[in-house]
Parts: C-alpha cells; structure tokens; sequence
C-alpha cells in the first residue's frame, strides 16, 4: 500500500525541486537595426592619387565608416572627400553628412554651407556608389 503513495509522490516532490526559468522584462531577444546608409571606404592610396599634392602634402586617411555616420578624426585630417564612379573627377570635400532612415540615403552639407543630396553627389561625381576618405585641406 504504501509503494502506490510513494510512486505518486515522488513525481510531484522531482517536479518541485527542478529549478525552472520564469520570463524576466527587460530587453527583447532581437532589437531593430540602425538605418544602412550605402557608403564606401576609398583606399588612401587612391585619396592620394585624387586629390593635389600641394594643396594636401600629407595625403589621406581612411574615414571611420559606421552604420549610418562616417567621419574624420584622425589628428589633423578633419575634411572628408567624396568619390563617385568616375576615377576623373576631382574628390569633392564635405563637412557634415546625415542619413535619412526612412530613405537610407545621405545629405550632405559642403565646405561652403551648400546642403546635397546623395543623388546630386553621384551626379557631380559620375555615378554611385560613393567612398569617402579623410584629407587636410589647407
């Protein structure tokens, strides 16, 4: 009689003490990810080849390309350049850029206060896509 009690109970005291995971609030498992704004890394090798050597004697630096920012800040090489397709047009230098999420393209605003879009850069510049590097103009 007692073997039936035991065989009852011992699933009930196994099931009490096996530690389970209840459902904390917090962050979710998968969170969303930052707008992509399409910009390329041009190589200072060519940065160099671009631009005047004696209006940037000390060349080019890659810019520091995230998810939906670049930007130059590296020590004195503080001006970004950017190249479209065509290898013969002269890198145009920047000052500022935003990525639209909802667009994924840039805006970009030029030394002298002028705001473009990403699709009159690549028109000035012979085409997408764009790369970008970092020089110090004087």
């Amino acid at each position: 009689m007692t073997l039936p009690i035991v065989l009852l109970v011992i699933p009930s005291v196994a099931l009490a003490c096996i530690p389970t995971k209840t459902p904390e609030p917090g962050i979710p498992a998968v969170t969303p990810a930052p707008p992509i704004c399409p910009m390329g890394a041009l190589s200072t090798t060519t940065c160099a080849a671009l631009l005047d050597a004696t209006r940037h004697p000390n060349g080019c630096v890659p810019a520091m390309i995230g998810p939906a920012s670049f930007a130059c800040t590296t020590g004195a090489f503080t001006t970004a350049f950017l190249q479209g397709a065509d290898p013969t047009k002269t890198p145009l230098p920047i000052m500022s850029s935003t990525c639209d999420p909802a667009t994924k393209m840039w805006t970009f605003k030029a030394n002298r206060g002028q705001t473009f879009t990403q699709a009159k850069m690549e028109n000035l510049l012979g085409g997408g896509p764009l790369s970008t590097a970092c020089s110090n103009p004087p």
